[in-house]
């Protein structure tokens, strides 16, 4: 089918380009950027989105990209709830059956819960207010009847980008270490299994409603850390970073990392889809396998 996709060229939105283009499908981008891809006018938008099977909504500013003073929770605000509502307009408009739009697990505020579902309630703060209006942007879809999914998503893996590659340098050189108290919840998720999720929401008939992005089993910012050290063969053995020092440095955004949940998948199991990588060891060998392959293979070129 013919899939428009925001964020074609981020993190997750290229990979997911390829993995879906690899089963099939044919992929167009939405990107302020021009080249090949179509732009952010709603005419111009309806027009491609005819005929199309899904909308895939990626694109947001970056959360960790300067501090959170008012005009910077105004530009991410802006970049998820009215670019969702456009393309909801959108979706309406052209007929296009199905929605699938990105969220996050910051819906669920910070909790020391185990099991958080996708039935748990909106939590408080910034990012759980910003998630629940970022969904209900999406109500000119769900009206229109379009199949309609929001994809609260984890943290993402992959040394590519997000956290890992923001957490690799000091850990390459024997300098990594936990963050704040260390027994904060990561839930977190492979990228390759995040964007087959939404592969399957899309080729999905009747999957709608929120589905957690999450792999099946969280593990606390202690056991990333070791895992990560182990995976890359560089031992952990610093005491933790003081949350003030990261505060100090990040400001309010420093509580997305010293602050946790522990959020399980119950829907996308129950609708069949299966994790190629449920366990964070499985999902670091492999990571880190994958980029070993293709250093070497760079150097014998």
């Amino acid at each position: 089918m013919k899939i428009l996709l925001s964020g074609i060229r981020g993190f997750v939105g290229a990979r997911l380009a390829e993995r879906l283009r690899a089963r099939g499908h044919e992929v167009v981008g939405i990107t302020r950027a021009g080249g090949s891809g179509i732009g952010w006018d709603e005419r111009a938008l309806v027009a491609a989105a005819r005929g199309a099977g899904a909308i895939v909504h990626l694109a947001g500013e970056n959360l960790f990209d300067g501090r959170w003073n008012d005009a910077r929770k105004q530009a991410l605000r802006a970049s998820r709830v009215d670019t969702t509502a456009l393309l909801a307009r959108v979706a309406a408009g052209a007929g296009v059956p199905a929605l699938v739009c990105a969220s996050a697990i910051g819906y669920y505020g910070t909790s020391d819960a185990r099991g958080l579902n996708e039935r748990s309630p909106q939590g408080s703060g910034f990012l759980a207010e910003l998630c629940a209006a970022w969904e209900a942007a999406a109500a000119p879809a769900r009206a229109a009847g379009v199949r309609t999914c929001h994809v609260r998503i984890g943290v993402v893996l992959a040394p590519q980008g997000g956290a890992l590659k923001n957490m690799l340098p000091p850990f390459r050189v024997g300098l990594g270490a936990p963050l704040g108290s260390g027994k904060q919840w990561v839930s977190w998720v492979h990228r390759d299994d995040l964007c087959d999720l939404i592969a399957h929401l899309v080729e999905s008939t009747s999957a709608s409603g929120v589905f957690n992005a999450t792999a099946p089993e969280p593990v606390d910012m202690r056991a990333l850390s070791k895992a990560l050290g182990k995976a890359i063969g560089r031992p952990v053995f610093l005491p933790n970073v003081p949350g003030f020092v990261l505060k100090t440095m990040l400001g309010e955004v420093a509580d997305v990392l010293l602050t946790g949940q522990h959020v399980l998948p119950e829907r996308a199991l129950a609708d069949g889809f299966r994790f190629a990588y449920p366990t964070l060891d499985a999902a670091l060998t492999d990571l880190f396998a994958r980029r070993e392959q293709l250093v070497s293979s760079e150097v014998n070129r």
